[in-house]
């Protein structure tokens, strides 16, 4: 097509320009694509047509809108993107001449009815187009016009939630030329107006998720700043303006939670505007501005409460309310000197009041919750604000049953307050106060619920009451002792006179008071700080409260319970009074008189109390039994455990709360929990002391009469199950001799019909069993001795026969003789489990008892007796054990206890010949399914059976294959012995490869076998036959070609032929061992290879190093320097978990070293000194929560085999510290050379001049600013480090000092030499 063509298509009026053509956008892609049609201006006339187009038919149905066609985006981006900057120079002006805001606003108002799969690519066109066009056009687009593509992305946003990268770029070009024209505006006014009008909702529902991401962090941003900028914040910020009146408009659970973060940015933006809006006059202070933006601030917090004030608030309107006092308590906006805002903020308390007063259960609780929060900031920016409505806060406080979080923290906060301004008896005076009951404000028409949330709330919960009592322990001043103590007595006693001259209709409430004024007083009393008193106080205060608890108490208890025994049924109010008595007797220690004794017993007798009571009179007839007499005590004993085998229900759970032990079956069976919690938290030990033997077991089987396999971790409160554990889980529960006896005695009832053998089960007999047995798994095994635990094992042997699921009851007498001896009840387990109905956990547990009876069986014929064994081999394998899987897998687990625990060898010759004999008939059983491997495959029970048997035919023939080939060395002919040897040289490596997969004891017994029979062959060699297998096992150690997993196995063969040499070789293993350091040294994989083969290097070096250190020569000293430096240099990769082996082989040959060839040290004492830093460098830690990079710096100065997420330990610390301490150990030298007259020496004076280097390494070690080394480190390290610094002379450590340390360094090092002084002896004691 013509140029043109072209250009008269894309002007023609109507499209496709002909019926039946192509389209105009076909034409111009078509037109752009040609890259042969010369068209002058092709890139200017087709982006005009593009653009003109788009603006013009912005307005069309989504379907015929070109906004919405990928075609003319993608074209457009094309060309804009296509062209130099120089050959753009059209674009400017047709920009000027086609404005870009109307397209993009109908872009995003259109997007969202794009179908999904489009949305992504169409954003990304019209990204990617606006990435050119926008930056040259934004300059003539007015603020109103980037306003308004604001406004539509808000809404986009809103409709499309799924994350658009493309959209993205678009939304951050638009809003930050947004901010930028708004900066610039003259008209801010305006703007802010039309934002309010027009895109509020939007951008309100946008800032919900502000937090999200940063994009939705950037339309918050810009909408703050359209709200509050230098113009609008002018205007003052009440109910009545326009922003405020949007907010209303607009639905309470969209407004409410985003308060807070439109209050935090009016703040920030007020502050940031500060000297333009109040600092105009010259009289203007920093503090009077400061006080001003204040007062603006608080301005628009009593417009947010306005919004807040809602007829039903919510737990969003809660939620907003707590966020905007964090705000003023965070932006510190709050000043005594603003009255506004301190009536702003008292306003809060009446809500809050209201919110308390109202029913807190269920749905209320979360709004009560967050009012209490509310306070809790009030009390955060002043105390003063709420501290006058205390008194009405706390009464409300005792009404909630729920303790809940927020309450904790807002009574711990008064509780600071008072604590900082010395007024702790001020508050405890407040709360008896708010725990007097008025009957004419009671909520609640039942005064026993109102009692159990009483007793239930956070005022008289126990982490309340135990922070007041800790708090009255340290802070309550000796004047305030008497005051208190007077005040608490007074109280308690014009409570119970009030309540001796009440009404019936006032003895409720009167008795809710005095019931909870009884419960904070026992806890103040007992707190109280005598210790401090002066002795004239002190007498005043102990007078008080002896004449208290001796006169008025007992005076008092003894009218109660006269009382309750003239009517027990309906006497409430008396009967809580008489347990909030008992308490407080039982806190104060009341003492022992035989008349309140008889009193307290006679009324525990009565059944129809109320449980709570019930606990009571049992804990202080227990506290006085230690005082009473035997006779009487025994009686009450009596009564407890009587009571407590009446009630038990083993079902039941309790609340932990005394409040809730009502009337009522329930409420007797919650005691019993109650009573048992009691007893085995605080009173076994007078239980065991004074109760009869008899008593002790009907205790104990109280005790265990919980079901033990029942779930406890769903179970809500106290149950009988979770008290059992807690008995059983406590050192002084087993530590009673007394209940010791009762226990065993226990067990050895509920097992007895297990001693006879020939007795007949029962469906009742079996459950005891089983519970028992499932409660000895809970005992301590120390409990029992030797000769217990072996008859209890012996009745559960006739436990597992006899309650079989497969026994034949008609057959049991003749069944039992099974137990007769070890290999009969292992056959029993053999050939018990072979029905297809026996569950899997009995299978599970038979295999489980099948492998420690063989192991046991095995163990024992080690010793020499065999015929239990022989028999249990030679009945394992039935004929029909192919069609058995249960049998199957008995076998399975029996060839795996043999072959992974034992070696061939630890047996005698006629066990070896039955386990032969064994594999001979498995292998024979196996033959004829092998053929077949389609059912040898379907079979998991034949695959694994044969795994098995080639893993116990292996187990037998390794070692004597080996000793075999060995042994026909003596019989080959001269001919044919290299031969031989060589055979036996690939034989080894092969065979130690083999039997040396894992780490286990097997693999170490098989190694240390063939280690052995090689051995002997070496030592029974010529000179020239161990020449000829030197120079083999050389030629193999320098051959590349062979596969890495094997070298570990060549040089553990090096380390042999080295160790176990024939007589008159000593120059030919030297020759070796100089040839396997300069390969070792020479050939990276050595030291940088595979952990094993490194290893082994190292065990070789230690090998020579410390056994034979006379073979060591000059010049193989070179090559260990170098060697051990490269174990210990720089690496980027690293293995996956430190290797403390390789830190110890290396500590143990420089200690080798040093002790036993210092003559060859002190010809290389520089590589010594790099040695020993190197050594001090893998000791280093990295800074917990470093960045990667950081971490990386750190990790790659550390060598291979150390792993920073596994740093060096301590007993690598001791090593390194001990082999410090060498350097100044007088040894001798062990070489080939004359040692007559040699003097023990030490490398102390020689190594003096490199000591500071050394040092000077574990300074920067430590002064590191990306590492760090822990203080148990340290002080492992310190033996070595004070050795290195008897080194130095003064001369030496401050030249060191002086040119070579820095700052930290120097203070390291002054450190050190400090504690070293400490240390350091100087001959004077």
């Amino acid at each position: 097509m013509a140029s043109q063509a072209v250009y008269h298509a894309l002007k023609a009026p109507s499209d496709p320009p002909r019926v039946g053509g192509p389209s105009k956008i076909q034409i111009a892609t078509a037109a752009w694509d040609d890259k042969s049609l010369y068209m002058p201006n092709k890139g200017e006339v087709i982006a005009e047509w593009v653009l003109t187009k788009l603006l013009k038919d912005k307005a069309n149905p989504p379907a015929q809108n070109p906004v919405l066609d990928l075609r003319f985006w993608t074209l457009l981006s094309q060309i804009v993107a296509d062209q130099t900057k120089a050959a753009k120079h059209w674009l400017l002006p047709q920009l000027n001449r086609v404005p870009i805001a109307p397209i993009l606003a109908s872009f995003l108002e259109l997007l969202s009815a794009v179908e999904a799969e489009l949305c992504v690519p169409l954003a990304t066109a019209v990204s990617k187009s606006l990435s050119s066009i926008w930056p040259l056009a934004v300059h003539k687009i007015s603020a109103e016009s980037l306003l308004e593509c604001f406004g539509t992305l808000l809404v986009v946003k809103q409709k499309l939630p799924e994350p658009n990268r493309a959209l993205e770029q678009i939304g951050d070009s638009i809003i930050s030329s947004l901010r930028v024209s708004v900066s610039n505006s003259s008209n801010k006014k305006k703007l802010s107006s039309l934002f309010i009008q027009n895109h509020m909702r939007a951008w309100i529902i946008s800032s919900l998720n502000h937090a999200s991401s940063g994009f939705q962090e950037s339309m918050h941003a810009a909408g703050t700043e359209i709200l509050f900028n230098v113009d609008t914040l002018r205007q003052v910020h009440d109910e009545e303006h326009p922003l405020f009146s949007a907010l209303q408009s607009i639905p309470s659970d969209l407004v409410h939670p985003c308060l807070s973060g439109i209050f935090t940015s009016f703040v920030h933006s007020t502050r940031k505007h500060r000297n333009a809006l109040f600092g105009q006059s010259s009289g203007n202070t920093a503090a009077a501005t400061t006080e001003q933006v204040r007062s603006a601030c608080f301005s628009f917090f009593d417009s947010c409460q306005g919004l807040l004030n809602v007829i039903n608030p919510t737990i969003l309107t809660w939620k907003a309310r707590v966020d905007l006092l964090t705000v003023i308590g965070d932006e510190n906006l709050f000043s005594t000197s603003q009255l506004d805002g301190q009536m702003s903020l008292q306003g809060v308390v009446p809500l809050v009041l209201t919110v308390l007063g109202s029913d807190c259960s269920g749905d209320n609780a979360e709004p009560a919750s967050l009012a209490v929060q509310c306070l809790s900031k009030l009390m955060h920016i002043d105390h003063d604000l709420i501290l006058k409505d205390v008194p009405r806060i706390l009464p409300e406080l005792l009404r909630i049953p729920d303790a809940f979080p927020s309450m904790f923290s807002f009574l711990e906060l008064l509780l600071d307050y008072h604590l900082k301004t010395r007024t702790i008896h001020t508050h405890i005076e407040t709360l008896f106060e708010a725990l007097v009951i008025h009957p004419q404000k009671v909520h609640f028409s039942d005064f026993h619920h109102q009692y159990r949330c009483g007793s239930s709330s956070a005022l008289l919960h126990l982490i309340n009451l135990e922070r007041l009592g800790s708090c009255t322990r340290k802070f309550l001043t000796p004047g305030q002792t008497r005051q208190t103590v007077a005040f608490i007595l007074e109280t308690l006693q014009v409570c119970w006179n009030e309540i001796s001259a009440s009404t019936d209709a006032e003895n409720s409430s009167l008795a809710l008071t005095f019931c909870f004024s009884a419960r904070l007083a026992s806890v103040v009393l007992t707190a109280l700080p005598l210790h401090v008193l002066p002795d004239t106080t002190l007498q005043e205060v102990n007078d008080s409260i002896n004449e208290f608890r001796s006169a008025f108490l007992p005076r008092t208890l003894t009218k109660v319970l006269k009382i309750i025994r003239k009517n027990a049924t309906d006497s409430w109010a008396s009967q809580v009074i008489a347990a909030a008595i008992l308490r407080l007797q039982y806190a104060l220690e009341t003492p022992y008189t035989e008349k309140l004794w008889t009193k307290v017993q006679a009324a525990s007798e009565d059944d129809h109390l109320l449980p709570e009571l019930n606990l009571e009179l049992f804990r202080m007839l227990l506290k006085w039994s230690a005082v009473d007499e035997p006779v009487r005590t025994g009686d009450s004993i009596d009564r407890l455990l009587g009571f407590l085998e009446t009630n038990s229900n083993s079902k039941t759970s309790w609340s932990g709360a005394s409040c809730s032990l009502t009337f009522g079956s329930r409420g007797k069976e919650e005691s019993v929990l109650a009573i048992l919690h009691m007893l085995i938290d605080r009173w076994l030990p007078i239980i065991d002391a004074i109760a009869t033997p008899a008593q002790m077991q009907r205790l104990i089987k109280i005790i265990f009469s919980a079901n033990i396999a029942a779930n406890t971790s769903q179970a809500e409160g106290v149950n009988a199950t979770l008290l059992l554990l807690n008995a059983l889980s406590s050192a002084q529960f087993w530590e009673l001799p007394n209940l010791r006896t009762a226990i065993l005695t226990f067990v050895d009832e509920a097992t007895s019909i297990l001693a006879d053998p020939h007795s007949k089960p029962t469906a009742d007999t079996r459950a005891t069993v089983l519970s028992t047995y499932q409660l000895l798994l809970m005992f301590p095994i120390e409990f029992m001795s030797r000769t217990v635990r072996t008859e209890l094992v012996r009745r559960a042997v006739n436990a597992d026969v006899l309650y079989s699921p497969l026994a034949d009851t008609q057959n049991l007498h003749s069944a039992v003789t099974v137990i007769s001896n070890l290999s009969r009840y292992l056959n029993h387990l053999i050939h018990g489990n072979s029905s297809s109905q026996v569950p899997q956990d009995y299978t599970n547990v038979t295999l489980s008892l099948v492998g420690l009876h063989f192991a046991a069986l095995l163990r024992s014929s080690e010793q020499g007796s065999v015929e239990a064994t022989v028999d249990v081999l030679r009945s394992c394998l039935p004929s029909d054990i192919l069609n058995s899987a249960s049998e199957s897998r008995v076998l399975v687990r029996l060839v795996d206890t043999l072959t992974k625990g034992f070696s061939p060898q630890s047996f005698s010759k006629e066990i070896q010949d039955e386990i032969s004999n064994l594999e001979l008939r498995l292998a024979s059983a196996l033959v004829s399914h092998i053929g077949d491997m389609g059912a040898l495959f379907a079979s998991e029970e034949l695959m694994n059976l044969w795994v098995h048997a080639l893993l116990l035919r292996r187990w037998l023939k390794v070692d004597a294959a080996f000793a075999i080939l060995a042994e026909e060395l003596h019989w080959t002919s001269d001919s044919d012995r290299l031969q031989q040897l060589g055979l036996i040289l690939a034989t080894y490596v092969s065979f130690a490869h083999l039997i040396s997969p894992d780490d286990s004891r097997d693999s170490h017994v098989g190694q240390a076998r063939l280690d052995q029979l090689f051995s002997q062959t070496c030592n029974a060699l010529s000179a020239s036959e161990f020449c000829h297998v030197v120079d083999l096992t050389r030629e193999c150690l320098s051959d590349t070609a062979h596969p890495a997993h094997y070298m570990p196995y060549l040089v553990h063969l090096a380390a042999l032929l080295l160790s176990e040499h024939p007589a008159g070789t000593l120059k030919h293993t030297q020759s070796f061992l100089t040839s396997c350091l300069n390969m070792f040294t020479d050939r990276s994989e050595f030291s940088n290879g595979l952990l094993p083969l490194r290893l082994e290097v190292l065990r070789l070096l230690r090998q020579q190093c410390s056994d034979s250190p006379a073979s060591l020569r000059t010049q193989d000293i070179g090559c260990i320097w170098s060697l051990l430096s490269k174990f210990l240099a720089k690496s980027r990769t690293h293995d996956e978990t430190t290797s403390t082996a390789v830190s110890h082989e290396i500590t143990t040959i420089v200690g080798a070293l040093i002790r036993l060839r210092r003559d060859l040290v002190a010809l290389t004492l520089p590589n010594l000194g790099l040695v020993l830093q190197q050594l001090i460098a893998t000791i280093r830690r990295p800074r917990p929560q470093l960045g990667a990079k950081q971490t990386a710096m750190v990790t790659d100065t550390l060598p291979r085999w150390v792993n920073s997420v596994y740093p060096v330990g301590l007993e690598e610390a001791k090593a390194l510290a001990r082999l410090l301490e060498t350097l100044i150990t007088k040894t001798t030298i062990r070489s080939h050379s004359s040692t007559d007259g040699q003097r023990a020496e030490s490398l102390a004076r020689p190594f003096s001049k490199h000591a500071a280097y050394v040092i000077k390494a574990y300074i920067d070690a430590m002064n590191d600013p990306l590492c760090i080394l822990p203080a148990e480190l340290r002080k492992e390290l310190r033996p070595g480090l004070f050795a290195l610094c008897s080194m130095l002379n003064d001369h030496n450590r401050d030249a060191m000092m002086v040119s070579a340390l820095d700052a930290g360094g120097k203070t390291i090092m002054k450190s050190l030499w400090a504690e070293y002084e400490k240390q350091k002896y100087v001959g004077k004691g």
